[in-house]
């Protein structure tokens, strides 16, 4: 749980001066020049010059009304982090490891989530089209009022997964992975066809 203690405003700081226990509005944050790690911040409607945010480490972190258009997350460390109405098309969390992370009414297409580790991690009120959850493994991964279409999810297994609330036109999965996933009625047809099962 994120606890602030002072918040700072329409500034331009540097990377490496940003505080712990701080929120930051409206600022504009310079290029880091050593391994990023954050914990304990709000940042709203920040302005991030750098893209690469790999290899990184964020614990108890709030990126709300943001543009991370083509960030690079991978192969990072991510708990407790939360992302609010972001434009993120294009943002990368290959190899990454999620932690009681959540997305929330963010625009995520065209998102990579590929070989990532995933506990305690939703996706509510998103788009995700055309992302991409190949061979991901998860713990407690849920979708809620998301749109997945044309996503990839091959190699991942979906058992335990609940798509019955989530548009999921044209996903693609591994057949033999499906086992134990949830959808609604209406979707049902979208897999008898996805499995070339004809109904006479």
């Amino acid at each position: 749980m994120t606890v602030i203690e002072r918040t700072t405003m329409d500034s331009k700081i540097e990377f490496n001066e940003i505080e712990s226990n701080t929120r930051y509005e409206n600022c504009v944050i310079d290029y880091s020049n050593v391994d990023i790690k954050l914990q304990d911040n709000e940042f709203y409607n920040c302005e991030f010059k750098q893209k690469d945010f790999s290899f990184g480490e964020y614990i108890d972190v709030t990126f709300e009304k943001m543009e991370l258009l083509n960030y690079d997350f991978s192969q990072s460390f991510l708990n407790g982090v939360q992302f609010k109405q972001l434009n993120a098309q294009g943002i990368i969390f290959d190899s990454s490891t999620l932690k009681e992370t959540s997305f929330t009414d963010s625009n995520l297409r065209y998102s990579n989530f590929s070989e990532t580790k995933i506990t305690g991690t939703i996706f509510k009120d998103s788009t995700l089209t055309e992302g991409s959850f190949q061979h991901i493994k998860f713990t407690k991964l849920k979708f809620e009022d998301s749109i997945l279409n044309n996503v990839d999810l091959l190699d991942t297994n979906l058992n335990g997964v609940d798509l019955s609330t989530d548009e999921i036109n044209n996903i693609i999965v591994s057949p033999e992975l499906l086992r134990g996933l949830a959808i609604n009625e209406y979707q049902a047809a979208e897999f008898v066809a996805m499995l070339g099962i004809k109904i006479n």
